[in-house]
């Protein structure tokens, strides 16, 4: 996954957090820190430490209610590790 798809991903992840029947407040929180954690990692050259590990927490989080979140995460921790993040 190029960085263009990885922002694409981040995308999905905007549009499931601007629907507010889908997440609990933990689980958008969540989220938003998920997003906000990408956005600086395709912003700097720099990545922060543990990320990936922090994003794959999250996709065990949502796998049982949110299939689709949770392939989503999934496909963005794939694509970090290819970019050694």
């Amino acid at each position: 996954m190029s960085q263009d798809r990885l922002r694409d991903a981040l995308e999905t992840l905007h549009r499931e957090l601007a629907d507010p029947a889908t997440l609990t407040e933990e689980n958008r929180a969540l989220l938003e820190t998920v997003a906000e954690d990408l956005r600086r990692a395709l912003d700097e050259e720099e990545h922060e430490e543990g990320l990936r590990e922090r994003i794959q927490e999250a996709t065990l989080e949502f796998e049982a209610e949110h299939p689709r979140l949770s392939a989503t995460l999934g496909e963005i921790v794939q694509a970090l590790a290819r970019m050694g993040i």
